[in-house]
């Protein structure tokens, strides 16, 4: 039975649960843990009305194949935050938005993708909040590595240190520099308008080192 263990974060044996869940599912749910739900919400509110309008600006935008090429018009936020190919942060259009992995149509989403202190970032439209956030859920991520270190098998641990080099930790590897946050919105659309086939978000696999996702504010996720 695919069961995904739901984890008090403070509860003592916290981080066997958490780790025997990954080994069975790939996923767990924690509870209790130390991100300010007021604060998840907060940011929730406050993008949601800026991802509404960065979706009506990418209607009318002039965007360029790159974030290299063309200017922004003023005050059309789609193209002044427009996504930078090379360092993947910044606004993702539904036209740009990524297509699964063996899927042959894209996705019906929309998403920011922050990068701190670097990246694009608006600074002058949205609050220091989902910053703070990044910074909780890294600290989250970490313990939660540190969690996965402490309960990795031995013969995992060799095949992941001949990656990493010997005497290293899955820990050793977090970087805030290359941990970003996703801002993702799934937008109105007509249906005339979407390709066949096409769903919000396909079925697939994250290929980075771990995802700290927050409960979303709709259901439908499937694990």
């Amino acid at each position: 039975k695919f069961k995904v263990a739901v984890v008090d974060f403070c509860a003592p044996d916290a981080a066997k649960r958490f780790t025997d869940s990954l080994k069975t599912t790939g996923f767990a749910v924690l509870t209790n843990h130390p991100v300010s739900n007021e604060l998840i919400q907060g940011v929730y509110a406050e993008w949601r009305d800026l991802m509404i309008t960065l979706n009506e600006h990418a209607a009318t935008a002039q965007l360029p194949p790159d974030s290299a090429a063309g200017s922004a018009s003023a005050g059309n936020l789609a193209e002044k935050y427009y996504r930078s190919q090379e360092s993947q942060d910044g606004y993702f259009p539904m036209a740009v938005a990524e297509t699964a992995k063996g899927a042959s149509v894209q996705d019906l989403k929309h998403y920011f993708q922050c990068y701190f202190p670097h990246g694009k970032f608006p600074s002058e439209e949205a609050s220091g909040g989902a910053q703070e956030l990044w910074s909780g859920l890294i600290g989250l991520g970490r313990t939660l590595v540190s969690w996965i270190d402490e309960h990795m098998p031995p013969e995992i641990r060799a095949t992941i240190q001949q990656k990493i080099g010997a005497g290293r930790t899955l820990s050793d590897c977090v970087s805030d520099a290359r941990t970003m946050l996703r801002i993702l919105h799934y937008p109105g659309y007509a249906e005339a308008d979407a390709a066949p086939g096409a769903v919000r978000a396909a079925a697939h696999e994250d290929i980075n080192l771990i995802t700290v996702l927050p409960a979303g504010s709709a259901r439908g996720l499937q694990v």
